[in-house]
């Protein structure tokens, strides 16, 4: 668990430039995460409590994510044999002119998920990547308008929504401005 919690998000800007990082260290340990969207909260002024929104890349049902992967041994308690375990973490970089508006509040305010476009995707995962290659990668932010979001009920809960409805079907939230595009 202790693993885990230390492998939530790398930021893009310490896995080259940060020769300490422990992402310095695993940087060619890169792996890719497949989603159909993210979710993300928004903190609006009027509303009591954030409002969760689903996002999208455009153009393409899944996303690759670009990550970083660890493997530890660690001992099973009740065996005492050596386990491995698998760990990833995924990359993060400063939000775009979209996302700064629905991730606005918070330690990690204005960060979003490293979206790639399927040529930097299939790069990602290129053996013999030269250091200038990779920070290209890292740098990249994909345009604002290559992304399609909405609000949704809730992402916090199991329960159903009280429409019936999927958690990634849009819900309409009284006096909920719209967001800049």
């Amino acid at each position: 668990m202790k693993q885990r919690i230390m492998m939530l998000n790398a930021r893009s800007e310490r896995i080259l430039g940060d020769t300490s990082s422990y992402w310095f260290k695993i940087r060619n340990r890169r792996c890719l995460i497949p989603v159909t969207g993210i979710f993300e909260h928004r903190k609006v002024s009027g509303i009591t409590k954030k409002v969760p929104y689903f996002i999208h890349q455009l153009a393409t049902p899944i996303m690759f994510l670009p990550g970083l992967y660890s493997v530890a041994e660690l001992p099973n308690l009740q065996t005492g044999e050596l386990e491995k375990r698998w760990t990833f973490t995924l990359i993060t970089r400063a939000a775009n002119s979209l996302m700064q508006q629905i991730h606005n509040d918070g330690e990690n305010k204005w960060r979003m998920p490293l979206f790639l476009t399927d040529s930097l995707r299939d790069r990602w995962l290129e053996p013999e990547l030269s250091t200038e290659d990779l920070q290209s990668i890292l740098n990249y932010e994909l345009p604002a308008s290559h992304l399609d979001c909405w609000p949704v009920y809730t992402i916090r809960s199991s329960k159903p929504r009280p429409d019936g409805l999927t958690k990634t079907d849009p819900f309409v939230w009284e006096g909920l401005p719209a967001l800049e595009i």
